[in-house]
């Protein structure tokens, strides 16, 4: 069963984690590695895909994907792997030059998540409290949104031109 293709936010993740100046060797048993896995694995679209496919954005996987970026870096002085997709190269573009930015936008991916899961446990405990002293305030809703970075300087630029 193939997985399906990468999204913006797990290629950010990822390259952020190829640019750690403290990866290491990069290996499927790399703790770093590993606790990437474990992340992609937390995202909200991909919840439940571990239980379709056990190798589902696995260590193995991970690893590749930081294989990817060897050849698509400039500063990498072998060839790296060739089977990178085009929004690796796409991201990988955006913020080679703007590490900065990558480690804020990695940070916001991961703020999200943990906010999720927050969300999760805390509506998980008003479900539990509504049954638990039979008081009815209607259904519990779940809610998830797209969020989409904006660089201010783009915009105020764009606004000045009107």
């Amino acid at each position: 069963m193939r997985s399906r293709k990468w999204d913006r936010d797990e290629i950010i993740l990822a390259l952020n984690l190829y640019f750690d100046k403290d990866l290491g060797v990069m290996s499927s048993s790399n703790p770093k590695i590993i606790e990437l896995s474990d992340t992609l694995n937390r995202l909200p679209q991909n919840k439940g895909q571990r239980e379709l496919n056990p190798k589902f954005r696995n260590p193995n996987g991970v690893q590749l994907k930081l294989s990817n970026f060897k050849a698509l870096d400039p500063s990498y002085s072998g060839t790296g792997m060739s089977s990178y997709s085009q929004e690796d190269k796409r991201v990988f573009k955006e913020f080679y030059l703007d590490r900065e930015r990558l480690k804020k936008t990695a940070k916001r991916i991961r703020t999200l998540i943990s906010d999720e899961i927050h969300s999760l446990n805390v509506a998980k405990i008003e479900d539990d409290w509504d049954t638990d002293h039979n008081h009815s305030e209607g259904g519990v809703l779940y809610k998830f949104h797209k969020y989409r970075e904006r660089n201010r300087k783009i915009v105020k630029k764009k606004k000045s031109k009107h």
